[in-house]
This record gives C-alpha cells, structure tokens and sequence, in this order.
C-alpha cells in the first residue's frame, strides 16, 4: 500500500491533478481497452469494412469536388448578378447547398436556380 501511495504522490501536488497524471488515469485505460478489441473477431470485420470504404474515399472527394465546381458554374451562369455577383460566392453556395448545411446567406431566386 506505501508504494501505491508514494507513486500516487507523484502525480499529485496539493490534491491537484497535472498532466502526466491526467495521461495516466486517462489515457492508458482506453489504450489497454482498444488493445483488448483487437481479440474480438466482429471488432476484426468492422476494421477491415471501414478500410475497403476509406479505400473509395479518394474517388468519392474528387467526384463530389468536379459535380461542386460544375453547380457552381451553373449557379453562376444562371443567377442574376445581384444575387450571385462572384463566382466564389457561387462555389460557397453550391458548397452549402451539398452539404445541406443551407445557411440562407446566399440562395438561388431565378427559376433556373
């Protein structure tokens, strides 16, 4: 028990915390947890899964930034100036309008748009 409490000592100063004591009761059980994930066979189907779908990450990006870029000109083709007076401010648009984050700053008012 002394040597449990001479080490608990350590980390503390003044009933506080620091950081290499946040590390320790922190961190290491999540790493001793995640090392004990790594015996269970679905944990195993699972990371295999997630990495076959990263591996098509690359091409969904770039489709996603080529069909941005092309709304993004339509939007600036076919938008009165008032509304959409730059491109840059079309791309922010068509960016918002696929991410359907829809901030209302900026929207179409054409019926093309």
């Amino acid at each position: 028990i002394l040597r449990g409490q001479s080490r608990l000592r350590l980390f503390l100063d003044n009933g506080v915390c620091d950081l290499s004591c946040s590390v320790l009761l922190g961190v290491v059980p999540v790493i001793r947890l995640l090392k004990l994930l790594r015996r269970f066979q679905n944990f195993q189907l699972l990371l295999r899964a997630f990495r076959l779908a990263f591996e098509a990450m690359p091409v969904l990006l770039f489709i996603w930034g080529i069909l941005g870029l092309a709304s993004a000109g339509a939007l600036y083709i076919f938008e009165p100036r008032d509304n959409v007076p730059t491109l840059p401010i079309a791309i922010w648009l068509a960016v918002v309008s696929m991410t359907t984050l829809g901030y209302g700053d900026f929207y179409p008012n054409s019926t093309m748009g």
